[in-house]
């Protein structure tokens, strides 16, 4: 499938503004994740890339679940990142959904609130008043 002509111009945009969210705060585990899917989508625009740049990555990644470990967007980053890696390299479509079960439930064993899912029926009060909330 051939890629539009702006995605490469949006996925170097994003690296540049990812790189820039992580020299604000180096700590950003969100933002290297973002980089880091960023960085793996580039590949698609240069193969050769891919050998010297995969390590990096699966390294980089490794940093982000590290600094946030019970981030479900970082996990979520992370599967997304393994869908789309070639088989060879422990991808695929059977590695990635697997992945996002298996983050899914150690994310809920470890915690008792859902800490970063708003409550959609709070929401819905904001947004319609306690009179119209469905």
């Amino acid at each position: 499938m051939k890629e539009p002509p702006q995605a490469e111009r949006y996925v170097k945009d994003g690296i540049t503004h990812a790189t820039r969210a992580l020299e604000l705060d180096p700590s950003n585990a969100e933002a290297l994740a973002i980089k880091v899917a960023l960085q793996g989508m580039s590949i698609r625009f240069e193969p050769s890339l891919a050998m010297s740049l995969g390590p990096e990555l699966e390294s980089s990644m490794g940093r982000a679940l590290g600094m946030a470990p019970k981030n479900p967007r970082v996990h979520f980053i992370d599967a997304l990142n393994t869908l789309h890696k070639p088989e060879f390299v422990g991808g695929g479509a059977r590695q990635g959904p697997a992945q996002v079960r298996r983050d899914d439930r150690a994310l809920r064993r470890g915690k008792r609130r859902r800490q970063h899912r708003p409550a959609l029926g709070s929401l819905r009060t904001r947004c319609c008043g306690p009179d119209r909330a469905p």
